[in-house]
This record gives C-alpha cells, sequence and structure tokens, in this order.
C-alpha cells in the first residue's frame, strides 16, 4: 500500500485547516511537507503499482485545492503572506505537475509519459517530471528518447536528466555522446556549471578507457572547485589515476608527490564511490523493468530532490543544487525540450481518458472498473485533448489560474 502518499495527502489536509498564513508556515516545517511529497512520488515514478492511482489522484485534487486557496489567504502585504506567495506557492506547483506525471505513469505506464513528453501544448513543468519519471526507470527501450536530449539545443533541465540517465545505458556507448555534449557546452559558462557535474558523473560510473584522452584534456583546461563533486580537474585526476595508475601534470595540483595531494584524492574518490552506493541503497525497482537490466546504479541527484534538501538545508552544495531547479521552472529560454518553448498553460489535472487506444495502454494495467478498450492503432488524442475530457467537476478547481 502506498504509505508514504497517505501520509502526505493527510498533510496536505492539514494545511488546508491553516486559517491565517502564520500557522500555513508553521505546519508546513512541523511536517515537512515538501521532503515528505518528493520522497513519495519519486517511489510512485519507479514503480508500477495499481494501488497509487486512487492515492495520487487524491493528492493531486488536495493540491489543486491548496493552490486556489493560498492566494486569497496570502493576499495580504505582510511578510508572512509574501513569504508564502514566494516560496510554497510555486513548490506546491511544482509537487502538483509532479503528481498528474505520476498518475499519467500509474494509469498509462511509459506510453503515458512519453505521450506527455512529446505534448509541446503542454506546460514544461509537466513535460519535465514526465521525462523525469522516465528517467528514473530508464528501460532500454528509451534510450533513443534519452539520446535525442544529449544536443544543447534542447532545454537544459531535460538535457541534464538525459545526461543522468545514459550512465544506464553502457551497451549503447553514451560516453561518446557525452563528451561530445561537454565539447558543445563548454563555452557556455552557465550551462557548463549546470551540465558538467552530470555529465562527469555518468562518465565515472561508465568507466570507460576510450575516456582517457577527454580526462587528460581537462587536468589542464578543467574547472576548478573547493568542493570536489563540482571540481573536474579533481575528477580528471581520479579517473587518470584509476586507468594509468599514476598522476599527471595538472592546472591544480603543483606537487604530485605531495601526501597531501593523495590524500586529497583518496577523500575525493571515497565520495565519488560515497555517492554511488547511497544512490544505489535509495534506489526502488519497478515491476516489469527490462530483464539484462544495467550494472549501473540509478541516479538520486534529479532537481526535485535537490530542490526539497535546499527547502530544509543550508549546506553550500544543496543551495546550488536548489538554485538550479528554480531556474529550470523559471528561466525562459529561447529552446524548448524539443523544438519551441511552449506557451504558459492553465493549470489541469491529468486525466487522461478512458477511451484510449491500446497502443497506449500497453504494458500498464488499468484498474477495475475501467475496461481496456478493444481498438488499436495510434492514440488520435494529444495530452491537451485528453484533459479537456475531464469531469465538470474539476473544472471549478482549475479554471481561471495559469501556469506559472
Amino acid at each position: 500500500m502506498p504509505e508514504l502518499v497517505y501520509c502526505f495527502a493527510e498533510e496536505l489536509r492539514r494545511l488546508l485547516e491553516a486559517r491565517t498564513p502564520e500557522a500555513l508556515e508553521e505546519q508546513w516545517l512541523a511536517s515537512g511537507v515538501d521532503r515528505l511529497g518528493w520522497e513519495a512520488l519519486g517511489q510512485a515514478w519507479k514503480r508500477d503499482v495499481r494501488q497509487w492511482e486512487r492515492a495520487l489522484d487524491e493528492v493531486d485534487g488536495l493540491l489543486l485545492r491548496l493552490l486556489d486557496r493560498l492566494p486569497v489567504l496570502a493576499a495580504a502585504a505582510d511578510p508572512a503572506s509574501v513569504h508564502i506567495r514566494t516560496f510554497r506557492l510555486p513548490e506546491l506547483e511544482r509537487l502538483q505537475h509532479a503528481t498528474a506525471a505520476g498518475l499519467v505513469a500509474q494509469r498509462f505506464g511509459r506510453a503515458g509519459l512519453r505521450m506527455v513528453v512529446a505534448d509541446e501544448e503542454a506546460p514544461l513543468a509537466r513535460r519535465y517530471f514526465a521525462f523525469l519519471a522516465l528517467a528514473k526507470r530508464h528501460r532500454k527501450s528509451d534510450w533513443s528518447l534519452f539520446r535525442r536530449y544529449l544536443t544543447p539545443d534542447a532545454h537544459h533541465a531535460f538535457v541534464g536528466t538525459a545526461a543522468e540517465a545514459a550512465r544506464f545505458y553502457p551497451e549503447r556507448e553514451p560516453a561518446a555522446r557525452l563528451m561530445e555534449l561537454f565539447g558543445a557546452v563548454r563555452t557556455d559558462l552557465h550551462l557548463r556549471e549546470f551540465l558538467s557535474p552530470r555529465i562527469l558523473e555518468s562518465l565515472y560510473v561508465l568507466d570507460e578507457r576510450d575516456t582517457l584522452g577527454f580526462f587528460r584534456g581537462l587536468l589542464t583546461a578543467g574547472h576548478t572547485h573547493q568542493h570536489p563533486i563540482h571540481c573536474e580537474v579533481t575528477r580528471a585526476l581520479v579517473m587518470v589515476r584509476r586507468f594509468t595508475g599514476q598522476l599527471e601534470p595538472n592546472a591544480k595540483f603543483s606537487e604530485l608527490d605531495s601526501p597531501r595531494v593523495l590524500e586529497a584524492l583518496d577523500r575525493a574518490e571515497a565520495v565519488f564511490q560515497a555517492e554511488r552506493e547511497a544512490r544505489r541503497r535509495t534506489t526502488v525497482p519497478f515491476s516489469g523493468m527490462d530483464s539484462g537490466k544495467s550494472s549501473a546504479e540509478p541516479s538520486g541527484s534529479y532537481w526535485a530532490t535537490h530542490w526539497m534538501e535546499s527547502a530544509s538545508a543550508s549546506t553550500s552544495t544543496a543551495a546550488v543544487s536548489g538554485n538550479h531547479v528554480k531556474v529550470m521552472i523559471r528561466v525562459d529560454r529561447s529552446h524548448s525540450p524539443s523544438s519551441h518553448s511552449p506557451p504558459g498553460m492553465v493549470r489541469h489535472r491529468a486525466i487522461p481518458p478512458r477511451n484510449m487506444s491500446s497502443s497506449m495502454s500497453s504494458g500498464c494495467p488499468i484498474s477495475p472498473p475501467r475496461q481496456r478498450p478493444a481498438c488499436s492503432g495510434r492514440a488520435s488524442l494529444s495530452c491537451s485533448d485528453m484533459v479537456m475530457m475531464r469531469p465538470s467537476s474539476v473544472w471549478s478547481r482549475s479554471r481561471s489560474r495559469a501556469n506559472q
């Protein structure tokens, strides 16, 4: 049973009972709504469990009620109301989009998620969380989708997710694509700062000797940072030592034989390995995964989790990751995940129609009393058409607010 989703729903009900912004903020901090929500939704993205559908549908409705109520509750100009509008309202919007993506995943599986990603008229955040759910499942048949987004012309959030997902496909030789991507973004300092840790971490997991020349180039041309996770030179030194067994001249350490340098590299490699093991422990395999699963560890540094950690932590690493997530949601870039940036859309619940074709519902059983239709062929409805066919009772909760 989806205990985490039920706990998340109960906390949302307590937020609905708040009568003042101060009471809502106190309840938010006491229960850790955002952390609980992202943890529950992360499991819903990775698993195909029929019992989760009703719970996620209930959470989706509670989030919509909160999104309608908070602007009225926090309409004043006092600091508490401004704090609610600035921080809590956008977080609830992200949670609602993530819940809708999880609901599609439970009802229609990866076929429904891919349809949401391909719908350019859907809200960008909705498409991103559907893409993220596919990345967490990392089925072999989805490599063509991730490979398509390993280009700087796509939205940077989708590129980062694809770069992290590439580590699960060692048999498809993704290292060459990752090195090409790094070369394409190395002159864009903002994009490089965002993508470099994800690309280098995937190359660390893939551990292909063909990348030795690439890491040797980073020894003198890479960026340095105090923290090893964000230091390109430190990552390159660790990889070169792994391949050759020795240290080579670099831009960060001048005394290669110094015990201080060797100790620093040992600590950095321990950090890389600990992060790898931590992500392996937090992974929950989902039913129906392709046989012959990759030995690469699932990534735990997806942006929703990073933003969640930064909301309650004060460390600089979590804060940096959290800022990236807010950039992903808020920055209006000139390019979208595929070709054109979608305009702001009215918030809606992701309730696909019950008359979808078998090609869209294959591999994802629908809970009774819904019946699978007997028709076949490609579905003729877009994601926007699907959500417009919801019951009239839902309109009152989402008819007038624009997606921010």
